[in-house]
């Protein structure tokens, strides 16, 4: 249902659903079905997320080609991939445009419907994890550069999103991109009912919540950054950053689970080598990918989410779906969770 051409969809699983149980493998057959990369495709290949049934039957591979986007940002390039209703109907990718290069552009595809342009039906959230600035420029002449950790809200009814790095001119925060220090734009698309104005939000002026404890490797900063009475009106996407304190791994413990939103993570900051545990799944059935840097884990509404590293890190959470209600939440005991 979104813009570019390049969708990343859940890849090699086909041939393990063989292996599922007959309950499970048309499930995965279906999550996996015609899930190629492909560039300026005529029709945009889904991510159908498996059911509450379904996952607990998944070998590991499976389970990865369901709940993980591995390729998120490659040099020169957009990739997106558009989930079904399994996942509130959220699209996600990501940008990088690079110095010297022509600006990259979000383009309709067969996915947006028949003759719609990319956000007509639409609302997106273009959030820079940095290290480089960039500049988006939308409907072609209303530019709004974004430093490291900085999110533009992009409303329903835009036509044209030009995303480049940053150059000639800038300093302090909205530092220059380079080659080794380029900027890296984490997309996140709902269905939008209703425009409202573009803006930046940053963590400054985001709503701040300190939340665990280093005792229970859990302390954590959260900014709610497009969240309601929080920084860019929204139709259903919101948006923020939770950044991990010096010696906490745990985020998001003790889980919980939203049963009338979904959500995503783009984990980042992880240094080289290290990984997130990312836990999914029913709180008495639990399972997990591990993801690296810059991967992309996703959380159906029956499922809890929560995640261990073997470092700090950061993640950008995204959410779309009934409401807006950040304490619509299931919280999950941690004594309860098997």
């Amino acid at each position: 249902m979104l813009l570019p051409l390049l969708l990343l969809a859940a890849g090699p699983g086909l041939a393990a659903a063989a292996a599922a149980p007959p309950a499970a493998a048309a499930a995965i057959a279906a999550t996996v079905a015609g899930a190629t990369t492909q560039r300026v495709a005529p029709s945009v290949p889904t991510r159908e997320l498996p059911s509450i049934d379904a996952y607990a039957a998944m070998n590991t591979q499976q389970l990865r080609d369901s709940f993980l986007i591995e390729k998120v940002f490659a040099p020169g390039e957009v990739t997106l991939t558009y989930t079904t209703s399994t996942l509130d109907r959220l699209a996600l990718g990501g940008a990088m445009p690079m110095p010297g290069r022509a600006p990259l552009t979000l383009d309709a595809s067969d996915a947006t419907g028949p003759g719609a342009a990319a956000l007509d039906r639409r609302e997106l959230a273009v959030f820079n994890i940095g290290p480089g600035g960039a500049t988006v420029t939308l409907d072609g002449d209303k530019a709004y550069d974004l430093a490291a950790k900085e999110v533009l809200y992009v409303p329903l009814g835009t036509q044209t999103v030009s995303m480049a790095a940053k150059e000639g001119g800038g300093g302090g925060d909205k530092k220059n991109a380079t080659a080794a220090a380029p900027a890296k734009l984490f997309l996140a698309s709902a269905p939008c009912r209703a425009a409202f104005d573009a803006a930046v939000a940053t963590p400054a002026s985001s709503k701040t919540l300190r939340l665990g404890s280093a005792e229970t490797a859990n302390a954590r900063a959260l900014h709610q950054m497009i969240a309601p009475g929080v920084g860019p009106s929204s139709c259903q996407l919101m948006v923020g950053l939770t950044t991990l304190e010096p010696g906490s791994v745990l985020n998001t413990m003790p889980p919980h689970r939203h049963l009338r939103r979904s959500e995503a993570y783009l984990y980042f900051g992880l240094p080289e080598g290290q990984r997130v545990f990312h836990f999914l799944g029913t709180p008495q059935e639990t399972r997990h990918v591990v993801a690296a840097d810059e991967q992309v884990a996703l959380s159906p509404p029956w499922s809890v989410h929560a995640g261990a590293g073997t470092s700090a890190y950061s993640f950008v959470w995204v959410m779309a779906g009934e409401n807006q209600s950040f304490s619509d939440m299931e919280a999950v005991p941690t004594a309860t969770l098997m």
